[in-house]
């Protein structure tokens, strides 16, 4: 398994082939806070970036992150997506480059959000729960 983060040609590219998997995170997972059209726009102006781990030259794992600098001075990566097939495969083989290419990126924790059941499953890899994130509608937008 090859991983790679994507430059916005390559991303322009594949993206007939990277929507399709973003879209089923966006429908499942995300609750409202960004569309594959953002993940895109984001990932074209350089504000996201786009890894893809390949089997052979099929992509199987899409991951899109962002860098979030906290008042510390801490830099984190911010896991928004991850969509594909062979999770176990990805963690397993392409969790550790992905770490050692975050430390030499300069940041300090790979962080996401999470559910439940995708806790779960990253605690086997070593995350570990740092905060619980609570939400309540405003009415504004539901």
């Amino acid at each position: 398994m090859d991983i790679k983060v994507l430059d916005t040609g390559e991303i322009k590219a594949m993206w007939g082939t990277l929507q399709p998997m973003f879209q089923r995170v966006v429908d499942k997972a995300v609750h409202g806070e960004y569309s594959t059209d953002d993940i895109y726009r984001y990932a074209m102006e350089g504000q996201m970036q786009v890894l893809v781990a390949f089997d052979k030259e099929t992509p199987t794992i899409a991951m899109v992150f962002e860098t979030v600098t906290y008042p510390s001075g801490k830099v984190g990566c911010n896991v928004l997506a991850m969509a594909g097939k062979n999770l176990d495969a990805f963690m397993h083989q392409a969790l550790p480059p992905f770490i050692g290419w975050c430390r030499q990126a300069g940041y300090s924790w790979i962080e996401c959000s999470v559910s439940p059941a995708m806790e779960r499953i990253h605690h086997r890899y070593g995350f570990k729960t740092v905060y619980r994130q609570l939400r309540i509608n405003t009415g504004e937008q539901e």
